[in-house]
């Protein structure tokens, strides 16, 4: 009697199974059978227009005591009668029919159980007060689905509205799994976005980073990338009508994960722009948990492609707009492959073909045309400068005074010995000691001479500027005062401004590129956003060796005004035109070059 009780009680709990109806109907029967007492029980079903045959549902205790045209025809009893029941011929086995309300009005079901012997007197009555138990199912199967679809639907709007509120993609993308995590027990949750041909991980649950490098990455990204290519929820264990998914299998094993599931997310042109996936260590993903990510996905996807949009920079944005235009305009495929082969030809053909004026580049160095030394007069020390290096001085100018305290005692001696002289001539004179007077007008001519010397030395201690120009020096000129000065050595450089020119040094390989009266450019290395036009004046047939090279001198005129602050030894850079060249030529004269002198060919 409790075995009975028992069964009865477990006919009772499948009215709310929450279960598959594959699994329903397999423990219906099974429960028909243990609680009836039976050797076998089975549902057969058809479709209720009469169309098909009858087909075998489920069954419990074997169906060998059902064959086709006998099971069938008690079925057909059972539903025009209510009840049936036949008696085997070749034994005392009886089969009891009772039809079954399925809840699914396309479909008639019935229910047949075959007794051992001879079934309790009220047993189809009994049967017959468990026939909706299907019907029962299927109302409660809907009724729960309806509040987990609106469960699930409440989660969706709590996670699109804490998504929307990220700004960042990668803070938008661990949003949706950390919340995927949490909501529905799994771990780890993965989310992939399509990047060209390949999906790329983005985030994982409760993980602000992780390292591209590693090897569970790349098995994350290949089960991933299966999903994708496969544009359909893949499952690992699969299901049985379904193919293996290895990648995914190798995911779990690394994972150490009894259960993986990856569902594609679809942007607003139903395209495939990322996946997401999920794990659980034992308990496996029902059927409502994978409708939950499904309605997920749908919601989010969208909101995850606007937010990527929108956190990508300039060029990114340009290029996706572009790929999207040239799809509404032409519809076609892969466009920047098909453009950048078209820009490459174009590419190929100005390459070749196409000209550029070829200029050769060069240092130069702005040099006077003019320029006067200005020696020491005589021995002598420093006293005083006028003017600084760099300085503009004007004609007759004192730039440089040397000290003239010794010629003017020098002066003064002389004058004496000159007036000592004179006395001399005059008292011979008068005492008509004309040899002794002949004697001291010599010497007097002779201090005269020697004063109008002195004079002339005092005269020059001043160094005058001999033309208007610029003071030049070696930059020790400041510190020259006090110091001794040999007559004879130069002491100042003054260059003028008015005839200031540019010596291009051209390298020995460019030189022959160069011919007289080319024009071109110079910028100066202090002002280079200035450019200023010039002209070959001469080049010289002498080449000039450095450590790096021999090179030309290459003598330009400068066709632009003098500017204020121009100085001589002023450098830069210059460009000379050399005629028009192919930009073929332009990049590759230097390897040619290279190999004629290395190949000798």
């Amino acid at each position: 009697m409790s075995e009975r009780l028992h069964d009865l009680e477990s006919l009772a709990a499948l009215r709310r199974f929450d279960g598959p109806p594959r699994a329903f109907w397999s423990r219906y029967v099974e429960a028909v059978r243990a609680w009836a007492g039976g050797r076998a029980a089975a549902v057969l079903t058809r479709r209720a227009d009469g169309a098909g045959r009858w087909v075998l549902l489920a069954a419990a205790g074997g169906v060998a005591g059902f064959p086709g045209g006998e099971g069938e025809s008690l079925a057909d009893r059972a539903l025009a009668e209510g009840v049936a029941d036949v008696l085997r011929a070749g034994g005392p086995a009886r089969t009891l029919a009772v039809p079954l309300v399925s809840g699914e009005p396309e479909h008639v079901a019935v229910l047949l159980v075959e007794m051992a012997g001879e079934p309790e007197p009220l047993l189809l009555a009994r049967l017959q007060l468990v026939a909706d138990t299907p019907a029962q199912y299927q109302d409660f199967r809907k009724s729960r689905r309806a509040v987990d679809e609106i469960e699930h639907f409440a989660n969706v709007l709590d996670i699109a509205a804490i998504v929307r509120a990220c700004t960042r993609f990668r803070e938008a993308a661990l949003t949706l799994c950390d919340q995927l995590a949490a909501r529905y027990r799994c771990q780890p949750v993965a989310l992939g976005w399509r990047a060209g041909d390949y999906v790329r991980l983005q985030a994982l649950a409760q993980k602000a980073g992780f390292d591209r490098k590693m090897e569970l990455v790349g098995r994350f990204e290949a089960a991933m990338e299966e999903c994708a290519a496969r544009d359909d929820e893949t499952f690992f264990p699969a299901p049985p009508d379904a193919a293996q998914a290895r990648a995914h299998h190798e995911l779990a094993g690394a994972l150490q994960v009894a259960h993986v599931a990856s569902v594609p997310l679809r942007g607003r042109d139903g395209a495939i722009v990322g996946v997401l996936l999920v794990a659980r260590e034992t308990e496996a993903l029902a059927e409502r948990d994978v409708q939950a990510l499904r309605l997920v996905g749908d919601h989010v996807a969208p909101l995850l492609a606007a937010i990527e949009e929108s956190d990508q920079w300039a060029g990114a944005k340009l290029k996706r707009w572009g790929e999207r235009r040239a799809r509404e305009l032409w519809s076609l495929e892969h466009p920047w492959a098909k453009l950048g082969a078209v820009l490459a030809a174009i590419g190929l053909a100005v390459l070749f073909f196409g000209k550029m004026d070829y200029r050769v580049e060069a240092t130069f160095i702005l040099r006077p045309d003019r320029q006067a030394l200005l020696p020491a007069p005589f021995d002598g020390f420093v006293s005083a400068l006028h003017y600084k290096v760099g300085d503009q001085v004007p004609a007759e100018a004192a730039i440089l005074s040397l000290d003239a305290t010794e010629l003017a005692l020098r002066v003064a001696s002389l004058r004496a010995d000159l007036a000592r002289y004179e006395s001399e001539a005059e008292k011979a004179r008068g005492e008509n000691r004309f040899a002794e007077m002949r004697v001291a007008l010599a010497q007097r001519d002779q201090a005269q001479a020697l004063v109008g010397q002195a004079e002339y030395r005092l005269a020059q201690a001043s160094l005058r500027a001999p033309f208007a120009g610029v003071l030049l020096d070696d930059g020790e000129l400041g510190e020259r005062i006090g110091s001794p000065v040999k007559e004879g050595a130069v002491v100042l450089r003054l260059a003028r401004l008015d005839g200031l020119y540019a010596e291009v040094e051209v390298s020995e390989r460019d030189v022959h590129e160069i011919a007289d009266g080319a024009r071109g450019e110079i910028a100066f290395a202090s002002r280079p956003d200035e450019t200023f036009p010039l002209q070959v004046r001469r080049i010289d047939p002498v080449a000039q060796a450095r450590e790096t090279g021999a090179f030309f001198p290459v003598e330009c005129a400068v066709k632009a005004p003098v500017q204020p602050w121009w100085r001589p030894g002023m450098t830069g850079v210059a460009k000379i035109e050399a005629g028009r060249r192919t930009f073929f030529w332009v990049l590759t004269h230097r390897l040619v070059d290279w190999l004629h002198l290395k190949l000798w060919i």
